[in-house]
């Protein structure tokens, strides 16, 4: 229908100028399939530019030995949030 090719439209008009790809995170058993994650990320400037994924896959893996908790999330529509850019304060990526 008409209605379905105009949404279908607007949903993809903008997909060259999306982010998407895979991200290794400190491990967290609340990531799930469908939900959106912001993530922080230092700029050049020093200041901090949030950017939000909607998260289409996750894979965690525990190392006993090593005493790690990662996990692999495949992330598709990132872009990054208008407004958002704060100052950098120290320790914000430890």
């Amino acid at each position: 229908s008409r209605a379905w090719s105009e949404i279908l439209r607007a949903w993809y008009r903008y997909n060259s100028l999306l982010w998407s790809g895979t991200l290794l995170m400190k491990g967290m058993a609340s990531y799930r399939i469908g939900r959106r994650l912001v993530v922080e990320r230092a700029t050049g400037a020093g200041t901090i530019r949030r950017r939000e994924y909607y998260v289409q896959g996750v894979q965690h893996t525990l190392d006993a030995r090593a005493g790690s908790f990662r996990s692999l999330l495949s992330v598709a529509r990132g872009w990054d949030l208008p407004g958002e850019e704060l100052p950098a304060t120290a320790g914000a990526f430890a």
